[in-house]
């Protein structure tokens, strides 16, 4: 039995105008229109149907940017002032809070939440190339190491001989901590469950910066999971 860490990619959640951004995708640019476009449907009001398009949103990507949870709280928290079941929309607000502290950390989440202001034309979430990325202790054989120690092969994927990558993303805070651990991808047998609970057991890193000053970094690591002999899922 062999298990596999691949290389990490790197990138800071940042609100800046100045960040060194790629060509978008094709996917990016619709993405990008789609999210206009539920912004103009939260400025008019139309809670209802925001909050459809969020539901859809999530059921396609499982995670989306922290503006968008905002939007689908406060949707939440308006259609709540005026429905005699406004217990129920408080409380899908409150899921949507945990949904957005899930995928992007509890203490970013908590340094942004508030000052998070909804309006056509906005600055979007923008992702910027740190200038000294986040590091492990000891370099990236010591995180080799730590996983590969401390990581087991899920029972149910050996038996259905399954064998494959789970990505891994997570946040690594100001202070180094990790947060916001989700497997991005599902392989079965339990993979994703073992790859993510000791992704959240890892000691923490040394803060990625941007000139001199700490970040918050998302990070996605993939981790192989492959089986000795002829035993495995084609």
């Amino acid at each position: 039995m062999k298990l596999l860490v691949g290389m990490l990619s790197f990138v800071a959640i940042c609100q800046s105008s100045l960040a060194q951004e790629r060509e978008p995708t094709q996917e990016q640019i619709e993405e990008e229109k789609r999210f206009e476009w539920a912004k103009r449907h939260f400025l008019d009001n139309d809670f209802i149907y925001f909050l459809s398009y969020y539901d859809s949103l999530l059921g396609k990507s499982k995670y989306t940017r922290l503006e968008n949870y905002k939007m689908a709280s406060e949707s939440s928290i308006s259609l709540s002032r005026n429905s005699p079941d406004s217990a129920s929309f408080i409380q899908l607000a409150d899921q949507i809070y945990s949904e957005a502290v899930k995928w992007n950390g509890k203490s970013y989440v908590q340094e942004r939440w508030d000052s998070i202001k909804i309006k056509i034309g906005g600055e979007p979430e923008v992702f910027k190339v740190v200038d000294e990325q986040p590091q492990f202790p000891g370099g990236m054989v010591a995180l080799y190491k730590y996983i590969g120690e401390n990581i087991r092969y899920p029972a149910g994927a050996r038996i259905a001989g399954i064998e494959g990558r789970v990505f891994v993303q997570f946040i690594v805070n100001k202070d180094g901590s990790i947060d916001g651990v989700n497997a991005v991808n599902e392989l079965g047998g339990g993979c994703e469950e073992e790859a993510v609970r000791v992704m959240k057991t890892i000691p923490n890193f040394i803060p990625g910066k941007i000139d001199g000053e700490p970040v918050y970094v998302r990070m996605v690591m993939p981790i192989s999971f492959k089986l000795g002999g002829s035993r495995k899922r084609r």
